[in-house]
């Protein structure tokens, strides 16, 4: 398939998606995201969502997929220790979980975590990953969401959206991920 650019010329960075990926990039478009029972694209200050709608899995629990590019305020880190003279540590470091590891993308250093949920049978995971640039705290997160499997669903024509297959999604978005960029 053809990959598009989208490029942000006010925070300076682009990424590169597969043409069946949706863009949503203004306040209204993002919160009007048909994304299912857990929100995807909402963790700061979001500035990109890149998604794969649901009929993407027609016919299964599939609820959403998505990448999204935030930039993190101070409001973010709500620790009482957080110390303005340290915004890029802060950014780096303040998960709120021990458990980060370095990723390298196109030369750029992210911290990242796995997180992972679920709620009436809903279940969402994937990661966070963080860099610092030009005075901002960036998280880009790519993560699934899929919903109940009843039992009652084959006989409705309606399959389990599997862990492999939101496996399939978080890869085609580890895709879209490794070709994100900061431009001058």
């Amino acid at each position: 398939s053809d990959w598009k650019t989208y490029r942000n010329e006010e925070y300076g960075f682009e990424v590169r998606y597969p043409d069946n990926i949706k863009v949503a990039d203004t306040k209204e478009m993002i919160a009007s995201i048909p994304l299912g029972y857990i929100r995807l694209c909402d963790f700061g200050e979001t500035l990109l969502c890149l998604y794969i709608p649901k009929e993407t899995y027609q016919n299964s629990t599939f609820e959403a997929a998505a990448l999204s590019v935030e930039r993190l305020g101070e409001d973010w880190f709500l620790d009482e220790s957080f110390d303005r003279s340290k915004s890029e540590e802060n950014c780096l470091k303040n998960f709120g979980h021990d458990e980060t590891t370095k990723y390298v993308a196109n030369g750029i250093t992210f911290y990242t975590y796995q997180f992972g949920d679920g709620a009436s049978g809903h279940t969402f995971g994937g990661f966070h990953y963080r860099t610092y640039r030009s005075g901002h705290c960036f998280q880009l997160t790519t993560g699934s969401a899929y919903g109940p499997a009843p039992s009652d669903l084959p006989e409705q024509g309606i399959r389990a959206f599997s862990e492999q297959a939101s496996n399939g999604a978080l890869e085609t978005l580890d895709q879209i991920l490794s070709t994100f960029k900061f431009i001058e």
